[in-house]
């Protein structure tokens, strides 16, 4: 997996462009909030503040540009989540995940 937390350094840059904004460790658009809907589909009790939790996720991609800019441009994508699945500090066994590829509708 990759980290997306920002460096101490765009982190500066980040509040120079808006300095009312607070200065968050990871990027706009990387927070996702579920409701009790959403919670109940997944099987998701509440959490404490703080703790980890790790998720296997399917999306779509919904929107590709790219902006003019100095150096090359500014790529641009959006996803919409489709499928989500809470791991619990379990990685979903190959034998689920062939299962869920072959027998599954989606």
């Amino acid at each position: 997996m990759v980290n997306l937390k920002l460096s101490r350094r765009e982190r500066e840059v980040q509040t120079m462009v808006d300095e009312d904004e607070q200065k968050d460790a990871y990027p706009w658009g990387l927070k996702i909030h579920l409701e009790e809907e959403e919670l109940d589909k997944l099987g998701i009790g509440l959490k404490q503040v703080g703790q980890e939790c790790e998720f296997t996720i399917a999306a779509v991609v919904t929107n590709v540009s790219r902006e003019p800019g100095e150096v090359g441009g500014e790529r641009k994508m959006s996803f919409q989540i489709t499928d989500m699945e809470v791991l619990n500090g379990q990685e979903p066994s190959a034998a689920d995940r062939l299962y869920k590829t072959m027998y599954e509708e989606g």
